[in-house]
């Protein structure tokens, strides 16, 4: 039981979270397995991660990065499987059942159809997916997780579709929990980027860092080094932890040393772990280098965590039993002020609305309703101002609801406009500033239990003086005003308390910043004031007030009195002096400081009318160069002189003003400083400029006086002006084509253009989040290093950019400046310059396109074979001289005396030229006419085209010479075809008159064997004959027709030589030649077909025997040249034409003698060699020096792996 009461005790002060979602059967069962089965680790030791992706790709990504040391569990929101699951991961991996307890250094996976929650150490599994009410399973998780653990929870959200973990994350969040997202991009980035828009996030890592950073946190304690709630600060930290607080009142002015010092601590540790530093005191160091966390540790301690009707049970309470009551007996021009106090980001302010606007259908008398929101956290209230809310929020409200109160616009929801105008924001501090007062109900709920019991006392005294006689309070679930002498409990279970009837005053409410309390009159001194004191007062007190000014123009110090010329102006505290001065000196103590600074001083008067009194300030500014100040600081001093006397008139309408004044009423809030300022708290721009009736009689029918003399009206009138510039701000920013982000001095995202959202992964609700955090689509590694450049720089930087879809932008980087000078930030623009780069291209494309048709036009005239010929009109009948006018013949311009004579034609052409003209001249008909010129060395053929013109004729020829000579070859081809066919016939019937006589004299001389078998023997070789000749034109068939294939293998190439020889040694022997072979000593290897090189060479050498007289010369010779080997085959014989040497190889192609007669053969001897020798690789060349010269054939064979 002891350790069922550790659980317990450590989720007290969420009990009300966890009643609500389990039902009754299912809490008596639980209670009943714990009485005997009771999880090994409590809250204060287990420590789990809850983590969830719509990308099973991100979860094996992430399991696979733990290692089988890891002290932590680890609970999976996923559709893996568990097959998939426990092969990505080396942690055991349990499935999950009802009812199964949860250790560290295992995987549960959670089904994504079914609502799992942890509770008391055990997983609690559903009947089915929530309430239908927009709740995922990762949420639900993730709530009860936090719930549980509290500080050791850890919420991982990874690449997926969707908003899954965006509700949960919060709850994790407030619980001082860790919470890290992926860094994703893409479709996948939905579900980190809704994580990450909630402004609850610590870590954006990639998805390699996130198991690394986990482990080495847990492996150094960092996730559970925190204090649990009853603990103290650990020893040797308060120093450094009052150090930080002390730094986080002078940089934002807020101060939380009111806050429970262990609260306080562990916001602080957490922030230390996010930052990797070991201690507490490098955290300081930290922060003091690095301004920017500074913002990160306040959203720490501001952590605004709330949601629409959290605890239903309670707003069902208040609709039930307090609404009636606080309706009844008031008439529709009454009052019904409520205020919320600590509203974070709106959602439990727009509930109570609700239900005022739902009860209020119903009463009988509606009275005037106005709801006073504030917090202390101005983001948080920009967000509630605007009043837009992710669909997340379709888990807590109903639909009914959903449709009636909120529009749905971009994806959110926005609250509707009857229901923002019931509200006014306004940042207001319950421990510093004056309450409100006359209110009906004050709702702070979760804000009491940060504070510690002092500064509790102190808010409760607050709104006992805010609340009427009758007035409620409603707190928190984990909070109580029981045992308060202020309120007394109306409902104790629901945190509502009724207002006693004590009166504490309005000093024990309020405390001044830094918890100083003024002592009472008369209260005696302590210490007696040292002299070096007196002496500063005295100076003080004679002497001129003045501030000291650095470079920057930021207060370093001042005097005492010289507070009476500053005023703090709305907005995050500054050390300005020119937003601090008074607004009549800034313009001359501009001047004056410049001018100070270029002459050493500067003295000038300044009079204005200050709230109607006519005043008179004397500047006196004094340059200082000191190096501890460093370069342009100055004194400024100021004095107040004798004003001119102010006209009657002036005087008359102040004290017609001051009256006036004291007859109207004022509002509480304006009176104390903490009234809606008109930048702060105005609604949007929509429903900005008719304000509802209440808020207009709450105005008057306020109960104390105004501190400021200013009329409402006059208030009003400058808030619908600054309405109606932001009005036409957002629609100049919404018209603009133009991308613009607007970065403040940390490089959070101020603002930006709708176009921006082309480039950025950016939504509303990433105002305020680091530029460096989001994703975009540019094409661009510095733009991070540009910004920062831009800021400590500020020179304005211009780039052509370019994003992934090949869009092509120009970038600015310009710094942010104010109206009074500063650089509060970056402006980023992205103008879309593709149509124009398009357009610019294109034109240089045509530019380009036309110069280069100009140099084709050129080149074309120069190059082309052309003749152009223009002749004029006063050619004629009867004339005999035919004059061109201009001309070009293959591109060469023609001279008058080439034009006039025509010189270029060939002989009796010209003549002819002229004729033609003369008849189209005058029959005015085109004629066509092939005529010779002369160019150069060579006569060209050209297909002249005569057509008449308005001014004469023109002659357009056309060269046709290449194809005269292809007709020529045609003929020529189409001669030897002839011839083949002939010698074909003629080679045919050679061997068929042997065959037939040989086969009348074998049937004969049946009985005479000899004269059979010679009969045989020449049936034999004629056959031969014919088989040899067939199968040359089969294997040139083949050739031609790519059907032949190689066999190729290893040959030596003496053996293919020596079967040539085999084969045409007869021949050479018949003709009596003498034979000369020279071979290399070593074995030569070709890769290639056996066969068909030795009929290559055997060609050859036949050739060589048939084509030289008897009794010549043959030569074979081998010569091994680079990586190839030299065949030569040489005779003495007949030899070959010069005209016939270059056509040698082709088909058909025969050799003839001095008499033009042939040798014999079909012509395709050589040809098929050529061919054969090209599949092997090689290449073969015919050489002769002319007829009876004899002849040289070489083949050129590659070597076998290019060596002998």
């Amino acid at each position: 039981m002891l350790e069922r009461h550790m659980w317990q005790s450590r989720t007290v002060s969420r009990a009300p979270h966890r009643s609500s979602f389990l039902p009754a059967w299912r809490r008596w069962q639980f209670m009943v397995e714990f009485r005997w089965s009771m999880p090994q680790y409590t809250a204060a030791t287990l420590r789990v991660a809850a983590v969830g992706a719509g990308e099973p790709s991100s979860i094996e990504h992430l399991l696979r990065g733990f290692p089988d040391t890891a002290s932590f569990a680890v609970v999976v929101s996923s559709p893996l499987t568990l097959d998939a699951v426990r092969t990505a991961s080396r942690l055991p991996v349990v499935p999950v059942a009802d009812g199964t307890a949860i250790e560290p250094g295992r995987i549960y996976v959670v089904p994504t159809d079914r609502e799992v929650r942890l509770a008391r150490g055990r997983l609690v599994v559903g009947d089915g997916h929530g309430s239908g009410n927009g709740v995922t399973a990762l949420d639900t998780i993730l709530r009860s997780v936090a719930d549980e653990l509290g500080p050791n929870s850890i919420a991982v959200v990874l690449a997926g579709r969707g908003v899954d973990g965006a509700l949960g994350i919060q709850r994790v969040k407030q619980a001082d929990g860790w919470t890290i997202a992926q860094d994703a991009a893409g479709e996948a980035s939905e579900m980190p980027r809704a994580a990450i828009a909630t402004g609850f996030v610590d870590l954006v890592l990639p998805i390699d860092e996130i198991a690394r950073r986990l482990m080495t946190s847990v492996a150094h304690d960092e996730v559970v080094d925190l204090a649990p709630e009853d603990a103290g600060v650990p020893e040797g930290a308060a120093d450094t932890m009052r150090d930080i607080l002390a730094l986080v009142r002078l940089r934002s002015g807020h101060d939380f040393t009111s806050y429970k010092r262990v609260t306080t601590y562990r916001r602080i540790a957490r922030r230390r772990q996010v930052c990797g530093c070991e201690t507490i005191a490098a955290y300081h160091q930290y922060l003091r280098d690095h301004p920017g966390e500074l913002a990160s540790l306040l959203r720490d301690f501001l952590i605004s965590v709330t949601q629409f009707f959290r605890e239903p049970a309670t707003f069902e309470f208040l609709a039930r039993d307090v609404l009636p009551r606080l309706f009844s007996h008031r008439k529709s021009s009454d009052q019904l002020r409520i205020w919320v106090a600590g509203c974070a980001t709106g959602e439990e302010t727009y509930s109570l609305g609700i239900l005022l606007l739902e009860h209020a259908e119903h009463a009988r008398a509606v009275p005037q309703i106005q709801i006073f929101a504030t917090d202390i956290d101005e983001r948080a209230l920009a967000t509630a101002r605007q009043g837009c809310y992710p669909p997340t929020i379709a888990a807590d409200v109903k639909p009914e609801r959903l449709g009636r109160f909120f529009v749905r616009e971009k994806g959110q929801y926005r609250v509707h406009k009857d229901l923002r105008e019931l509200v006014l924001f306004s940042p207001h501090n319950l421990l510093r500033d004056p309450p409100f007062s006359r209110i009906d109900l004050i709702s702070c709920r979760n804000v009491l239990i940060y504070l510690d019991r002092d500064a509790q006392n102190r808010i409760l005294n607050s709104f006992h003086f805010a609340v009427r006689p009758d007035g409620l309070l409603v707190l928190g679930s984990s909070e109580s005003a029981e045992g308060s002498s202020t309120f007394a409990t109306l409902d104790s279970r629901h945190r509502v308390f009724v207002r006693r009837a004590a009166s504490p005053g309005l000093r024990d409410a309020i405390t001044t910043a830094g918890r100083w309390h003024p002592q009472p009159p008369g209260a005696p001194i302590e210490r007696p004031t040292p002299v070096s004191e007196l002496h500063y007062r005295l100076i003080e007190q004679y002497a001129p007030p003045s501030m000291l000014v650095n470079g920057d123009l930021e207060i370093i110090h001042l005097s005492e009195h010289a507070g009476r010329y500053l005023g703090l102006a709305g907005g995050e505290p500054t050390r300005q002096l020119l937003r601090l001065v008074h607004p009549a000196l800034r313009l001359d103590l501009r001047t004056a400081i410049y001018a100070a600074r270029q002459k050493g001083s500067d003295v000038r008067t300044v009079r204005f009318d200050n709230d109607g009194h006519a005043r008179a300030v004397e500047l006196r500014v004094r340059s200082i160069d000191l190096p501890e100040l460093g370069h342009g600081a100055v004194l400024v001093m100021l004095a107040d002189l004798e004003p001119e006397r102010v006209p009657s008139r002036s005087r008359s309408r102040r004290r017609s003003s001051r009256s006036s004044a004291r007859s109207r009423t004022s509002c509480t809030e304006r009176a104390t400083g903490c009234a809606p300022r008109s930048r702060s708290t105005r609604p949007r721009s929509r429903s900005s400029r008719r304000p509802t009736r209440s808020s207009r009689r709450s105005t008057r029918s306020c109960g104390r006086r105004p501190r400021s003399s200013r009329p409402a009206h006059e208030l009003k009138r400058k808030v619908d002006e600054i309405s109606h510039a932001n009005s036409d701000l957002q629609n100049l920013m919404t018209s603009t084509d133009i991308g613009v982000v607007f970065l403040d001095r940390e490089l959070n995202i101020k603002r930006f253009t709708p176009r921006a959202q082309d480039l950025f992964n950016v939504i509303p609700s990433d105002i305020g989040r680091p530029l460096v955090h989001l994703t975009h689509r540019l094409d661009c590694d510095y733009l991070w290093e540009m910004t920062q450049s831009v800021l400590q720089t500020l020179r304005s930087v211009e780039r052509e950019v370019r994003s992934r879809d090949g869009r092509c932008y120009l970038a600015r980087w310009l710094p942010y400046r104010s109206i009074e000078d500063r650089i509060e930030g970056v402006v980023l623009t992205f103008v879309d310059v593709t149509d124009l780069r398009d357009a610019v291209a294109a034109r240089r494309r045509s530019e380009e396109a036309l110069l280069q048709v100009e140099e084709r036009l050129r080149v074309a005239l120069r190059s082309a074979p052309l003749v152009i010929l223009g002749f004029d009109a006063l050619v004629g009948p009867g004339s005999d001289a035919l004059v061109a006018t201009w001309g070009f013949v293959m591109g060469r311009e023609l001279d008058p005396h080439e034009r006039t004579a025509l010189t270029m034609f060939a002989p009796g052409h010209g003549d002819r030229l002229r004729a033609s003209v003369r008849e189209v001249v005058t029959q005015r008909a085109g004629q066509r006419a092939e005529l010779d010129l002369v160019i150069g060395d060579a006569t060209h053929t050209f297909d002249v085209r005569i057509e008449p013109t308005a001014f004469g004729a023109t002659a357009v020829g056309f060269d046709i010479t290449p194809s005269k000579l292809a007709e020529a070859s045609l003929r020529d081809a189409g001669r030897r075809k002839d011839e083949f066919l002939a010698t074909l016939s003629h080679e045919l019937r050679n061997p068929l008159a042997p065959l037939q006589v040989a086969l009348d004299v074998a049937r004969l001389t049946d009985d005479d064997p000899a004269q059979r078998a010679h009969s045989l023997s020449i049936m034999e070789r004629q056959v031969g004959m014919l088989t040899t000749l067939v199968n040359e034109l089969l294997d040139l068939s083949r050739i031609t027709q790519g059907k032949i294939v190689l066999e190729r293998s290893p040959v030596s190439l003496a053996h293919v030589l020596e079967s040539a020889l085999i084969a045409t040694r007869p021949k050479i022997d018949d003709a009596k030649h003498e034979l000369r072979i020279e071979l290399p000593d070593k074995q030569i290897e070709v890769d290639g077909d056996f066969r068909r090189l030795v009929q290559v060479f055997t060609n050859l050498l036949s050739n060589a025997a048939k084509y030289t007289p008897p009794g010549g010369h043959i030569g074979l010779t081998v010569v091994l040249e680079d990586h190839k080997v030299a065949v030569r085959v040489q005779d003495d014989g007949l030899g070959i034409a010069p005209d016939m040497l270059p056509r040698i190889f082709e088909i058909f192609v025969q050799s003839r003698d001095a008499r033009g007669r042939s040798q014999g053969g079909l012509g395709i001897g050589l040809s098929l060699v050529r061919r054969l020798i090209e599949l092997h690789g090689g290449s073969v060349r015919a050489v002769s020096d002319g007829r009876g010269r004899g002849s040289e054939f070489v083949v050129e064979l590659p070597l076998r792996n290019g060596r002998a």
